[in-house]
């Protein structure tokens, strides 16, 4: 089986809640090949150069240094895009209509039990885009803390009568400001 760049196998088992499954299972195949993915992901998004020296920084639990955070970040990511990968064979055995002995092993994995194929892509894009943030980090184009964040808090009485209701601000990437409120005054 492939090992993962930032992490063991067995780690990734647990991780993925992999871990007791028979050897030569089905779920356990296919993370041999989403690994491999999620390797040369990193390889074609980061190039050689970057990626050894990402893989080059120390792992440190927990965390006190920018290199132990960033090889925190790119395990973690790591993570996510075979997450991603493994939702995706599965929500192709799903809208495949099953396929007998494979649908029911993957069923039998309580990580994949019984799940939409809308729940499955909407964790994939989930997913999709903390990789995306993540990577413009891990490649320089972008510094930590500079991802966009969102922060809500309670409508004070500085603001019109119409913002008083219960309701609340959103802040994204400031200078944006958008208010929300309930109006529940049947007007």
């Amino acid at each position: 089986m492939s090992e993962p760049v930032f992490s063991t196998l067995l780690h990734t088992q647990e991780r993925q809640r992999l871990d007791g499954l028979a050897q030569g299972h089905t779920v356990l195949e296919q993370l041999d090949l989403v690994i491999d993915d999620a390797r040369a992901e990193f390889w074609t998004r980061l190039g050689l150069t970057r990626l050894d020296e990402v893989a080059a920084m120390t792992a440190a639990e927990p965390p006190v240094t920018e290199d132990n955070y960033m090889h925190l970040l790119a395990s973690t990511t790591e993570q996510k895009m075979i997450r991603k990968g493994l939702l995706s064979w599965v929500s192709i055995i799903a809208k495949e209509g099953g396929g007998g002995r494979i649908h029911q092993e993957w069923n039998d994995v309580s990580a994949f039990r019984d799940k939409s194929v809308e729940s499955m892509q909407g964790e994939q894009d989930i997913l999709a885009e903390q990789i995306n943030q993540a990577f413009d980090i891990l490649s320089g184009n972008s510094d930590a803390g500079s991802a966009p964040r969102v922060k809500a808090s309670a409508i004070g009485s500085q603001l019109d009568d119409q913002y008083r209701k219960v309701g609340f601000s959103l802040w994204a990437n400031p200078p944006y400001l958008f208010h929300f409120a309930l109006d529940d005054s049947n007007e």
